[in-house]
């Protein structure tokens, strides 16, 4: 079925849905491969709108950004999906430069965050051979150039948890990752971290990922300021692609986008569904496959954490990470999630109304 087609036989049914149509704007020409994603402003038939959200019940929720801790998602950057333990201070020295030089950091990519290798057994030391200056240096780097830093653990705090929150505060650390993910939800490990990172009085977001992630605590946003929603992410589009060595544990594009329509009622500011980082430039999916990767995110909304060489990466990719539209989807301060509205054998339609009662249509 042709494209064109495709999306003038849903105009029709959107305008059905939704009411007249009096602006379009669109995140890309075409966001899937047959498909679209549009903004869609009914000012002028604004109480179509509001009778929809009256019906849905969806409440409006502003971020006080002076009160709030993320007040949206955070985006940045992560090095564990390209080189996983083979970092070095260099290479975190190179990305911030790049996401200045780039503008990656203007479109709102801030976070530089040291996923696993950069320290031993303990969490409050880092390798000397990897980071010669120390981690307070890379915080200061990265401080210098107005971006943030971000760093992991995982189990090797728990019983240490004040221990290692002081060591990362002294850092200035922006960001932990907490990757304990042998450990459940029902620990209080994850609650002890985060009343410890609050009790520093300094803004630092907790990133949470536990072993049940598709149990949706009720305390969530007691405990993190983001939270994964399933295991680790790997470069490809659907269940059916993953390799048989990765399939009983990996999560495509489509199974993540799946899993997002389960948890979008719990997102509000300062506590966000963790998509996990992109996939996107790391060569396993199309352009339009990694479209739709993004497009996703930014509309739930989720952390936009790049996963990439962004030091190699092509001007498609670029393309599509710095996309000022669906960013600003992704960054709207009207914190009302996104909605699965339909699903079939073909075809999804999912929409979220932004501050301005535009509504985002994703088909």
């Amino acid at each position: 079925m042709e494209n064109k087609y495709l999306k003038e036989h849903y105009m029709k049914n959107l305008k059905s849905l939704f009411g007249s149509i009096t602006r379009i704007n669109s995140f890309f020409k075409l966001i899937l491969a047959a498909g679209f994603c549009l903004l869609m402003s009914n000012k002028g038939e604004s109480q179509n709108l509001k009778a929809a959200n009256k019906k849905e019940n969806v409440p409006v929720v502003v971020a006080p950004a002076h009160k709030t801790l993320a007040p949206t998602p955070p985006m940045g950057w992560n090095s564990w999906n390209t080189f996983s333990n083979n970092i070095n201070e260099q290479l975190f020295n190179e990305t911030a430069d790049v996401l200045v030089s780039s503008g990656l950091a203007d479109a709102g990519y801030v976070y530089v965050n040291i996923d696993g290798g950069w320290c031993g057994e303990e969490a409050n030391e880092a390798i000397a051979e990897k980071f010669p200056n120390g981690i307070g240096y890379l915080a200061d780097y990265m401080h210098q150039r107005n971006l943030k830093l971000g760093l992991y653990t995982n189990w090797r705090s728990i019983g240490k948890v004040e221990r290692d929150v002081k060591q990362w505060a002294e850092w200035n650390i922006d960001l932990i990752k907490n990757d304990a993910w042998k450990t459940p939800s029902t620990e209080p490990h994850w609650a002890e971290m985060h009343a410890a990172i609050q009790a520093t009085g300094k803004p630092i977001v907790h990133s949470i990922h536990f072993s049940d992630e598709d149990s949706n605590p009720a305390n969530i946003c007691e405990i993190s300021n983001m939270w994964r929603i399933t295991n680790d992410i790997q470069d490809f589009y659907n269940h059916e692609s993953i390799t048989d060595d990765k399939k009983s544990w990996a999560f495509s594009t489509l199974d993540i986008i799946d899993r997002m329509a389960e948890v979008s009622h719990m997102i509000k500011p300062g506590c966000w569904a963790d998509a996990d980082m992109f996939e996107i430039g790391n060569g396993n999916q199309t352009v339009d496959e990694y479209k739709t990767q993004f497009t996703m995110w930014c509309l739930l909304p989720a952390p936009l954490i790049l996963g990439n060489d962004i030091r190699k990466m092509n001007d498609d990719i670029k393309a599509i990470l710095m996309n000022k539209e669906a960013i600003a989807v992704n960054q709207d301060p009207a914190v009302i999630p996104a909605k699965r509205i339909r699903k079939d054998a073909n075809t999804e339609l999912w929409s979220r109304t932004l501050a301005d009662s535009s509504l985002c249509v994703v088909v």
